[in-house]
């Protein structure tokens, strides 16, 4: 009785968690994805601006996702120098602050209204495919959202896995 109420919940909690994510994707309309089978992961650099640098443990989870993600989508990874494509993932972290006012409308009215001043923590995710053979950015996926406290590392697992499923989502692009 108690497993069907637990599912509902993760659901709820990755629904909520992850319901805000804004995936944006640009590719160069002139590559032929369809050629592309192979893929290995670009040195890590590390970047001063770059979360990942001060998470590495958050980086591992990120990788893992962008490996299981490409794996569905038919892409190997491979250690041979005789790779189609490489990946490489940024991640960036911003402060907001989002500010909403409630104002009564024309007229004052102390019992209606007010500002409420919060502050969020915006999180970014950058996934890059970049040719093998031309050294060249070819797709670009961006994910963002705000970052909620998510301490327990199983849920932490679930929401990596959500964000990079709909980042990656438009890749390979379609041809138009």
């Amino acid at each position: 009785m108690r497993s069907p109420i637990i599912v509902t919940m993760i659901y709820i909690f990755l629904y909520f968690a992850c319901s805000s994510i804004t995936v944006k994707s640009d590719y160069n309309p002139n590559v032929d994805f369809s050629s592309y089978k192979t893929y290995h992961w670009i040195d890590f650099v590390k970047m001063n601006d770059d979360d990942l640098t001060q998470n590495p443990l958050l980086r591992q989870r990120i990788v893992s996702c962008v490996d299981a993600e490409l794996l569905k989508k038919g892409f190997i990874l491979s250690d041979a120098n005789e790779v189609d494509f490489f990946v490489v993932v940024h991640g960036l972290r911003r402060e907001n602050v989002d500010i909403s006012d409630w104002g009564g409308g024309y007229q004052y009215d102390p019992l209606w209204g007010g500002v409420e001043v919060s502050h969020v923590t915006q999180g970014t995710i950058v996934i890059d495919v970049v040719d093998a053979k031309s050294d060249e950015l070819i797709w670009r996926g961006l994910g963002t959202c705000v970052i909620k406290d998510c301490s327990d590392t199983e849920n932490l697992q679930k929401v990596a896995n959500l964000f990079v499923s709909k980042v990656l989502s438009d890749f390979p692009p379609e041809g138009e």
